[in-house]
Parts: C-alpha cells; structure tokens; sequence
C-alpha cells in the first residue's frame, strides 16, 4: 500500500536519527507534509497531509493506536482546520476576561 508507504518513510525522516540517504527522491523537506495542532489532546499524535493530483491523502496515528488514511477532496482539511481554529480563539475570547487581554 502506497500510503502506508509514505507513513514509514516520513516517520523514520522526521522522528528518527537514521541514515537519511536512502531517501534522496525526496525533493522537498519531508516536514513540510508533517501536521501539527496546537491543542494538547493532539500531543505525540503522528498526522501527515499529502497533496496528490486529485486528492488528499491524510494519514493520522494516535498515540499507542492504530494508523489511519483518509482520502479527502483538495482543501477539505484546511477548511476544517481553519473552521476549528476560529472557534477555540472564540472560546478563549469568552473565556478571558477583557482586562487580560494584554497580557
């Protein structure tokens, strides 16, 4: 399988220390496709996005949990992403009082 292909490659570029020449047909910086959420419940979660010609691939593996691979329309993501973004920074925005703010 191709994807899982992938998720072996970009883990052992990106998380360990290995020989990293045997990967030269990588033109680009293997984080580039790495993903990382600002929230805490999403630490030591392992997630990748790759832009294919007419897709997305997303691959996410929970901590001590089995990989998963979701095809997805091109731009799904970062239209969730976005969406979920601005509703924590709406949730912070109620939650701090406005005397905090400049902090």
């Amino acid at each position: 399988m191709v994807a899982l292909r992938a998720y072996d490659v970009l883990c052992e570029l990106i998380y360990t220390h290995g020989d990293k020449s045997t990967y030269i047909e990588f033109i680009d910086s293997p984080a580039r496709f790495e993903i990382k959420i600002n929230v805490d419940i999403f630490d030591g979660w392992k997630m990748f996005l790759i832009d294919l010609e007419n897709k997305t691939l997303f691959i996410c593996q929970p901590p001590d949990k089995s990989i998963s691979f979701y095809d997805l329309k091109i731009g799904d993501f970062d239209a969730a992403v976005s969406e979920f973004s601005e509703y924590l920074n709406n949730c912070y925005e109620r939650t701090i009082p406005i005397q905090d703010k400049t902090l």
